[in-house]
């Protein structure tokens, strides 16, 4: 059982990369997740290989790499949820997050990336830094006058 399980999550692992790396991010997306919430233990090879896979995946469909198929922003929050649960978020995911979501509109999920580049310290991007000083800008004008 546990073996299938862990063949499962290397195929969806390999699938994914594969995907992602010819453009298919969309594809790679429902390749990552086809093994389901399975995770393998973080310090395995097999859970670094994931872990990296899923970050090289976040950041590809964040930054819309060479992507000739995209997937939603309700997928993009999918993997942020997931990278967040296992505590792998890297200063580049949170400002990729940051930016994909200002892009699909969604100003409440970048402002959590914010607060999550705040609350752990992480370096803050040009485009996160710009529109948190534009929001504080507006905020004080309006408050003024």
């Amino acid at each position: 059982e546990e073996a299938a399980a862990a063949e499962r999550r290397r195929a969806s692992t390999a699938g994914s990369a594969a995907l992602a790396e010819a453009g298919h991010v969309k594809e790679a997306f429902a390749a990552f997740f086809a093994c389901g919430e399975e995770a393998a233990a973080s310090r395995t090879s097999e859970g670094v290989a994931r872990a990296e896979a899923a970050h090289g995946l976040f950041l590809a469909a964040c930054e819309r790499r060479r992507a000739r198929s995209l997937p939603s922003h309700a997928q993009i929050v999918e993997l942020w949820s997931w990278l967040l649960r296992r505590g792998l978020v890297s200063a580049e995911a949170c400002n990729a997050y940051f930016s994909a979501s200002i892009r699909a509109g969604q100003a409440k999920a970048a402002m959590e990336a914010y607060r999550h580049a705040e609350a752990a310290g992480l370096e803050q991007g040009t485009h996160m830094r710009s529109y948190i000083r534009q929001v504080r800008n507006y905020k004080a004008s309006r408050e003024q006058g």
